[in-house]
């Protein structure tokens, strides 16, 4: 936390929040013009899909044509005769729909990349601008009344303190664990144990319980700050 916050005048504080929180209107205003953009995008990168699909189709049926003229000729040739013009004809004619599809698909394409650069520039602008002002929003935070700049802190204390016991808990589980596990292979092989196992069970059952009501208080109190942090912005 800014240290000046805290020689804010009460004044000066209300007239930053509204400034950061006209910052953040703003922010979601940009995120919206982002969410277009990229819709945007994506309909001119669908649009280059579907005209690639369409000209593989159609080419691939032209080709299909081609191949078997190709073949007519082959077999022709093998008897000692040609084509006849009008096949050959025919074969011009479809390698002109292929050039002339060819043609076709990468007008369409540059069209669309063309329509994609801008827009991808201002997605670029737009995306550094948003990450921004992530900042603000913590600052707003920081600038939250008193009462409730307590209750974050509080919390804060509470949190770190429940991930202590966390970690404690789980190292006790796991020596209760290896101990209980001791204690079984001793009995298989039928040698004393250092503890018995109906010891080691129950101190095993204590410390899982107490892991467990650990990890519900570390999210009780994460949804307690994220429930903080809102009421910091909306205030």
């Amino acid at each position: 936390m800014n240290a000046n916050l805290y020689t804010i005048d009460e004044e000066r504080r209300e007239a930053h929040r509204q400034e950061l929180k006209r910052k953040l209107a703003e922010t979601e205003v940009k995120k919206e013009r982002l969410r277009e953009l990229e819709d945007i995008a994506k309909r001119l990168d669908a649009d280059s899909d579907a005209a690639a699909a369409e000209h593989s189709a159609a080419a691939d049926e032209l080709q299909s044509e081609l191949d078997k003229l190709d073949e007519q000729h082959v077999d022709a040739l093998l008897i000692g005769k040609t084509s006849t013009s009008k096949a050959m004809q025919r074969r011009g004619e479809i390698l002109q729909a292929l050039a002339d599809l060819n043609t076709q698909l990468e007008i369409r394409c540059e069209a669309n990349k063309r329509s994609k650069r801008p827009i991808a520039k201002q997605i670029s602008a737009i995306t550094m601008a948003v990450a921004l002002t992530a900042a603000d929003k913590s600052k707003l935070v920081d600038l939250a009344s008193a009462k409730t700049r307590q209750a974050r802190l509080l919390n804060s204390l509470q949190m770190k303190a429940a991930q202590i016991a966390l970690a404690e808990a789980k190292r006790c589980v796991d020596i209760n664990a290896h101990n209980l596990s001791l204690a079984e292979d001793h009995i298989r092989r039928r040698i004393p144990a250092a503890e018995d196992k109906s010891i080691a069970t129950v101190k095993l059952g204590d410390w899982q319980f107490v892991h467990a009501a650990c990890q519900a208080e570390i999210q009780r109190l994460t949804k307690n700050d994220e429930a903080i942090q809102a009421k910091a912005l909306a205030e």
